[in-house]
């Protein structure tokens, strides 16, 4: 299993890699400081692009 550290670094990592991603957003349990940390927390990211394009 990847760390917390790995995880964000992978995130953020694909996001400079796509050229149509204006910005990263977390929200959940992860980007609130008041809950406490555990093994079973996910990470609840969001890409922010200008348009959307189907594949």
């Amino acid at each position: 299993m990847r760390s917390a550290t790995e995880m964000m670094d992978l995130i953020l990592e694909t996001a400079q890699k796509l050229p149509e991603v204006k910005a990263v957003a977390m929200s959940g349990s992860r980007a609130n400081k008041s809950i406490p940390k555990d093994n079973f927390q996910d990470f609840d990211i969001v890409y922010i692009v200008d348009e959307a394009t189907k594949s």
